[in-house]
C-alpha cells in the first residue's frame, strides 16, 4: 500500500474513534442529567399524589357534612312547616 494512502486511512480511523468517543461521551452525560430528572420528577410525582389523595379525603368529608347539613336543612324546613300548619289550624279553631 502507498504511504498516502496508509496515512489518510490511518487520519480517517483516527477522526471517526474521536468523533464516536466524543459522542458517547456526550450520550453518557445526557443519560445521566435523564435519570437525574426522572428521579426528581418522580419524586414529585409522589409529593403531588399524597396532596391529591390527601385533597380526595377532604372532599369526601366534606360531601358528607353537606349531605348532613342538607338533611338538617330539610329537617327544619318540614318542623317549620309543620308548626306553621297547627298554628294556622289552631287559629281557625279560635
Amino acid at each position: 500500500m502507498d504511504s498516502w494512502i496508509q496515512t489518510a486511512v490511518i487520519a480517517a480511523g483516527t477522526t471517526l474513534s474521536g468523533a464516536v468517543a466524543v459522542l458517547w461521551r456526550s450520550q453518557v452525560t445526557t443519560q445521566k442529567r435523564t435519570e437525574e430528572k426522572l428521579d426528581t420528577c418522580e419524586d414529585k410525582h409522589e409529593t403531588t399524589l399524597a396532596t391529591v389523595i390527601e385533597l380526595t379525603t377532604q372532599i369526601g368529608e366534606l360531601r358528607e357534612k353537606v349531605g348532613r347539613l342538607d338533611g338538617i336543612e330539610q329537617l327544619a324546613k318540614e318542623a317549620l312547616s309543620e308548626v306553621g300548619r297547627r298554628r294556622d289550624a289552631r287559629d281557625e279553631r279560635n
